[in-house]
């Protein structure tokens, strides 16, 4: 295909012969892995990306072909092993030739897809990008999955960098379903101290007179408040009818 040829042009032009063989093996093994980048103006391929997902165990043909891959197998299970049914993803080249290993907005593209690729993963257990000239990208964004992330900063600091600022994608599972804003106000205004002063008032006055609730809501007014709590539309007020002879 003509853009396996421009991306294995591309990889000799900037990390030479060794580094094309090693696009070739897995332009045929992982296809689906490759990215490659245009110029919107012309369309024009100037950039390439290849993404591996190598699931456990690990395929001994790939270990024996990629030095790289075969580090980051030792690496992961000299620190925690993958379990089965999880993968080890890698951003396995990042080649862009004319801004080489640099900060562009290929470059960046191409980091915000692997973070956001991260985010959704299922099953990762270790993520890797592989960069040639590791100090230019000493003080990038280093991302890991939730459940190593605490090997890989002390892997960071064993290589000899000082973590710094960093940022944390947090999530939780497990939340309280939704609930009335409206009700939750009700009910702390009925627990308000003033109330139950003003409903412990309003019920002395209404024994001292001997009146009853039902006497009271049927003789409210319409702005006036009911004893069982709501707003009455009734009729105007009254008064009860005293006992007695008249």
């Amino acid at each position: 295909m003509e853009d396996h040829s421009l991306v294995l042009s591309m990889a000799e032009q900037a990390e030479g012969p060794e580094s094309a063989a090693l696009v070739r093996y897995w332009l045929a093994r992982q296809p689906e892995g490759f990215s490659v980048f245009r110029l919107i103006s012309s369309g024009r391929i100037v950039a390439f990306t290849t993404r591996l997902v190598l699931p456990t165990p690990p395929d001994e043909a790939d270990i024996v072909a990629d030095p790289v891959v075969a580090a980051a197998w030792r690496y992961s299970q000299e620190t925690a092993p993958v379990r089965p049914g999880e993968h080890v993803a890698m951003t396995r080249f990042s080649i862009y030739p004319e801004h080489y290993h640099v900060p562009s907005r290929v470059i960046d593209l191409s980091n915000s897809r692997v973070q956001a690729e991260a985010m959704r993963a299922r099953g990762r257990a270790h993520g890797f990008l592989v960069y040639h000239d590791h100090a230019a990208w000493a003080e990038r964004l280093h991302v890991d999955a939730t459940r190593t992330y605490h090997r890989m900063a002390v892997a960071v600091e064993d290589a000899g960098f000082e973590i710094r600022d960093s940022l944390h994608w947090l999530y939780g599972t497990g939340f309280p379903k939704g609930q009335d804003v409206g009700k939750l106000i009700d009910r702390r205004r009925d627990d308000h101290p003033a109330r139950h002063r003003f409903t412990a008032e309003f019920a002395a006055l209404r024994d001292s007179v001997g009146w009853t609730n039902p006497q009271i809501d049927a003789c409210s007014a319409s702005t006036a408040w009911r004893s069982t709590g709501r707003h009455s539309a009734g009729p105007p007020p009254c008064r009860p009818s005293s006992s007695g002879s008249g």
